[in-house]
């Protein structure tokens, strides 16, 4: 969809292109589309990373996941010892 000049994409379209540049491993095209404010938030970021067994690039996205618990859940899920203090304190 063309909004005011820009393309704007719908949450479905949003989720297909996150999930093919993960199994594609296209990581840096993967954070470069993640720099915008995503609509959908970033689980589905780290959940494609994850669905192709990535998990250092999702522990990457897992970082910005606004709810602490969420956050925290995942840096658990991925074993980021190091990290999940962090979110608890």
């Amino acid at each position: 969809m063309l909004l005011g000049g820009k393309i704007v994409f719908t949450n479905h379209k949003i989720r297909i292109i996150l999930k093919a540049l993960a199994k594609v491993r296209k990581f840096d095209d993967l954070h470069e589309f993640a720099k915008q404010k995503s609509p959908i938030g970033y689980v589905p970021f780290v959940q494609g990373c994850q669905d192709n067994t990535v998990h250092n690039q999702a522990i990457e996205f897992v970082g910005k996941i606004p709810s602490l618990e969420k956050r925290s859940e995942h840096y658990l899920k991925f074993e980021s010892w190091e990290n999940a203090p962090k979110v608890a304190m």
